[in-house]
């Protein structure tokens, strides 16, 4: 152990606290698509910049580096996963034979559960084993489409349910009322614990509603329980009801036209162009439950916004946008674009306010166009309420730009989750293209970067949706939420899709970026290789590529140990070493550098990647500046995001008691962000001694330079490396503490301290902790 220097770990602490500003650096995807009025939109999609893979890096700074084997290696990358296949139950498809009418299929994602309906039958499954096949033919007429939606009162009829499902016919809607019961099985996917749950359906009715001849082709609910239906006359219906018979009325559930009824809570009509046409049926419905929004699309293409309110009560008609206005903008916007390519709309999808606080959804045409649309302009106060809809970018697909060959035609399907959007692209022998557009791997970026992949299928999939959950996210979320899948890789799992066929469901991953590093090592036995090396070189930055190693070694370092190794001597090979300034390695990647410069830390500046201002040592035979090896700005790095969600937040924090004006303490992490905080804390402190052990080093000590200079250079890097550890040790105790207090209900306990202790508390940062040793 080297001396402690004062100096030197306040470096550090600021190249923490540097690393995690740049990470929390929210560009909004307004930004990224250059829209700066929503009055002047814009175009992208037709330089090889917006799809680099196919002819450059993600580093622009490295495009020099490459070459026809670093393509090979873009191209290699898998995007999607397909980590589970599961036969629709033989008791269902036996069923299809019998058919008489129609068929219809969907997913209720609050229960695990995938549905057909064949006729007048649903039948319910299990999707993630197929266990637990459960059908419903209660209903004399054809079921033409089904919801499940929480109840906004559990108690109904003096019955107790968590769920209702909504069934449609051609002549009534009725409710019924649903519950899972644990079972105690254990399925082989890591799903929902909903997975292990057996679903009693309670067939007696809940509410009959008739339908007054109006055909129902979508429904959707809300978060608040609210159930919204889609029909054929064009018009918005909601299903509202009681859950107890009132004094003044009988009428416990009752269906409300909200075009036409007075019943409904809308506002007069400001324009004609509001009102729905008969000629017009409703086909998709989304629920934007971050902002309480609901949009609903024609088979015209007619775009029509309406306002849930701030609370998700109420209802007015706000917007609407008819198609041939959307495709004379799109083609304004893109002059020299065929007009053919915005002829018709497939997909409307929902942007949450979590991804971007100005734009509100995308619309998906027939061959892979984005059309992006926002419903406030983007001059407003957070609180004022959407008024519009207005076009204001068109984002072509891959296959525009030069060096593109393919493009997304029939595309039928879409679905979108927070920077990744999926494709279903049909051909003319049932089989299907599945698309992955995806801005993973680009990182905080000035414009809108994607890399694109496609999988063939051999049958077409009837419904497909994302199984994260995505819920609303408060204020003070959002400050710890980030758009960059680099960052946020290291608190968030994979994104997960389901799709359902006339066989089978799947349920498919999107790799991040440390699954793809996974990917390569196991394809390649090890990482002494080009396609490794390629990945750390050229795909990303070196220190960025030796933080994703240290995360893929904290994961699998218990359960796949060759491949925690895989990733330890990777960094070791491709981290590079430390040098000063005026000695250059043979093997640096110089271009991930903005520049070589003294720089002083401040905490207000973010610092360039892999530099410290360093003083040691500096004297002797005047090295110069020093820089400090990738390995070493990779393992500070990781260290920034670990502890990215606690860092610069209070111990504690205020909350006020459900239902009352009570203010409490409360830790202001969950345990899940604590527990995996101080399992890749404890696993980094592990690992340290062995990545920057001198004599495992000492073979490529020749290629910095003169051996003088070499070991001058690993000298003042291990001072740094031990002042790190200190660092480690600390946060790792202050996490141990904290999972102990949880453990402990520290909720119970932090009410009764005294006033003063509890202002410490709440002025208390992890930070501090750290820094100050507090």
């Amino acid at each position: 152990m080297c001396e402690f220097s004062p100096e030197l770990q306040n470096q550090l602490i600021h190249q923490l606290c540097s690393e995690i500003s740049r990470d929390n650096e929210r560009q909004d995807l307004r930004q990224a698509l250059n829209i700066t009025n929503h009055s002047v939109p814009t175009m992208s999609g037709t330089q090889d910049y917006d799809y680099p893979l196919t002819s450059q890096s993600p580093t622009a700074a490295n495009v020099s580096l490459l070459s026809q084997s670093n393509l090979n290696v873009f191209s290699s990358l898998k995007q999607l996963s397909l980590i589970k296949q599961t036969p629709i139950p033989s008791e269902i498809l036996n069923e299809f034979p019998r058919m008489q009418a129609h068929s219809v299929s969907g997913i209720f994602k609050q229960l695990s559960r995938a549905w057909i309906a064949i006729d007048n039958i649903l039948y319910i499954w299990n999707y993630y084993d197929g266990s637990d096949p459960t059908f419903y033919d209660g209903i004399n007429e054809t079921i033409i489409a089904a919801l499940v939606v929480e109840p906004k009162n559990k108690i109904i009829n003096g019955k107790s349910f968590k769920h209702l499902m909504v069934v449609c016919t051609a002549s009534e809607v009725v409710i019924l009322g649903l519950n899972l019961n644990p079972t105690g099985g254990n399925v082989d996917f890591d799903g929902s614990d909903i997975a292990k749950t057996e679903l009693m359906l309670d067939t007696d009715p809940l509410f009959v509603v008739s339908s007054d001849n109006c055909i129902f082709t979508c429904c959707v609910g809300t978060e608040h329980g609210r159930i919204f239906l889609g029909g054929r006359d064009g018009a918005l219906h909601e299903i509202d009801y009681k859950p107890n018979v009132g004094w003044f009325s009988n009428k416990r559930c009752w269906k409300i036209n909200h075009s036409k009824s007075t019943m409904s809570y809308v506002v007069p009509l400001v324009s004609p162009f509001l009102s729905m046409s008969h000629e017009e049926s409703i086909v998709q419905l989304s629920i934007d439950n971050s902002r309480n929004l609901l949009y609903a699309r024609t088979d015209k293409g007619t775009i029509r916004l309406f306002d849930l309110g701030t609370n998700g009560t109420d209802l007015s008609r706000t917007a609407a946008m008819s198609w041939q206005t959307i495709q004379n903008n799109a083609a304004s916007i893109a002059r020299n674009v065929d007009r053919s390519n915005f002829k018709s709309i497939t997909q409307m999808c929902v942007i949450e306010e979590s991804e971007s606080q100005y734009l509100n959804l995308f619309l998906v045409t027939s061959t892979g166009v984005r059309l992006y649309l926002t419903a406030k302009g983007f001059n407003y106060n957070h609180e004022t309420r959407p008024y519009m809809l207005a076009l204001v970018h068109v984002r072509l697909p891959p296959g525009f730009a030069s060096t593109s060959r393919t493009k997304p035609v029939n595309v039928e399907k879409a679905v979108h989750i927070r920077g990744t959007t999926l494709l279903c692209c049909s051909s003319d022998n049932d089989s299907e293209t599945l698309w992955c557009i995806s801005s993973d791997a680009f990182g905080l970026q000035n414009a809108l970067q994607e890399s694109h992949s496609c999988v063939d299928l051999d049958q077409l999939t009837w419904n497909i949706i994302p199984l994260d959950k995505s819920p609303a996210i408060s204020g003070e979320q959002l400050a710890r939420t980030v758009f960059s899948r680099l960052v946020d890789q290291f608190s968030q799992g994979r994104h997960q899709f389901l799709m359902l066929n006339a066989t089978s469901t799947l349920i498919v991953e999107k790799l991040r970026p440390v699954d793809q590093l996974r990917e390569l090592l196991l394809d390649n036995a090890g990482p002494d290789n080009d396609q490794v090396q390629t990945f750390f070189t050229a795909l990303f930055r070196p220190n960025e590529a030796c933080a994703m190693s240290l995360l893929l070694a904290s994961d699998d370092y218990s359960t796949f140990v060759h491949v925690a190794d895989w990733a330890i001597q990777a960094i070791v090979l491709y981290g590079e070493e430390p040098r000063f300034s005026g000695i250059r390695s043979a093997t640096s990647m110089d271009q991930n550098l903005s520049g070589i410069q003294d720089f002083t830390f401040n905490p207000k500046v973010v610092s360039t990647p892999g530099m410290l201002n360093t003083s040691p040592r500096k004297s002797q035979q005047n090295l110069g500046s020093f820089l400090y090896s990738q390995k070493f700005m990779g393992c500070c790095l990781f260290m920034s995001r670990v502890v990215r969600l606690v860092w610069d937040f209070p111990l504690v924090k205020e909350r006020i008691v459900h239902n009352t004006k009570i203010t409490t303490l409360t830790c202001t992490w969950t345990q899940f962000e604590v527990t995996e905080a101080l399992r890749r804390v404890r696993y980094l402190s592990k690992v340290l001694l062995k990545i920057f052990d001198p004599v495992l080093h000492s073979l490529s000590l020749g290629q910095t330079g003169s051996n003088y200079a070499s070991s001058e250079a690993l000298k003042v890097e291990l001072e740094a490396v031990d002042h790190l550890r200190l660092i480690v040790t600390k946060s790792e105790e202050l996490l141990a503490f904290l999972v102990i207090l949880m453990d402990y209900r520290v909720d119970e306990i932090l009410p009764s301290l005294s006033g003063s202790l509890k202002k410490q508390l709440r002025e208390l940062k992890f930070r501090d902790f750290v820094a100050n040793d507090q």
